[in-house]
């Protein structure tokens, strides 16, 4: 068994418990992104869904910020994992906990603000060439998020607690820069689409 960190694991336990993370992960991804595609094709309108999309991150985002905590956390095979990290990234645990509770808010409400009730009457009808895109942005989101946070891992898990400084500036420097990049396509897709 070899000490990483403070916390007592093998690097083949870290490296299956980094894979249970990824399932999780991708697991929360895939059952949001089946409600958010599911809703565009009811007759709810589009603003009333990016509202409850607002209130959920800005629910989400809150509890990040007051219990300072992952929802992983709750589970209790990836307890011994949170703690790890916290332990791993010392200061820069709570940063990175923070600075993601409040970018959560702030997206929260965003979309609360630009979809304030009352909601419009007219449902969302959303063409098959929509939600194709929908679906095709799902799958580049997921694919961006699974590169950044196994990039993420290996940083965190190759470097020691002095060389992680300035860990949380820089992952949100690359993900600005990441955003700007995309944003273009994907407004070059919704033109095209409609």
């Amino acid at each position: 068994m070899t000490r990483l960190v403070g916390v007592m694991m093998t690097r083949e336990e870290l490296r299956k418990l980094r894979i249970k993370q990824l399932l999780w992960l991708n697991g929360a991804l895939i059952i949001s992104f089946i409600i958010y595609v599911s809703l565009l094709t009811t007759n709810i309108s589009m603003d009333a869904i990016q509202f409850g999309l607002g209130l959920f991150l800005l629910m989400t985002g809150i509890s990040a910020v007051v219990t300072k905590r992952e929802l992983l956390y709750l589970l209790p095979s990836m307890k011994k994992l949170m703690d790890y990290e916290k332990e791993k990234l010392g200061d820069e645990w709570k940063r990175s906990r923070s600075t993601g509770g409040y970018m959560q808010i702030g997206l929260g409400l965003f979309f609360i603000l630009l979809n304030m009730p009352p909601f419009s009457d007219d449902p969302f009808l959303s063409s098959r060439s929509f939600i194709l895109f929908i679906i095709g942005l799902c799958i580049l989101f997921s694919i961006v998020v699974n590169l950044s946070v196994i990039a993420g891992y290996r940083k965190m898990d190759r470097s020691t607690t002095e060389e992680l400084k300035g860990y949380t500036y820089k992952g949100m420097m690359i993900g600005l820069i990441i955003g700007i990049a995309i944003v273009p396509v994907i407004m070059i897709g919704v033109f095209v689409i409609i």
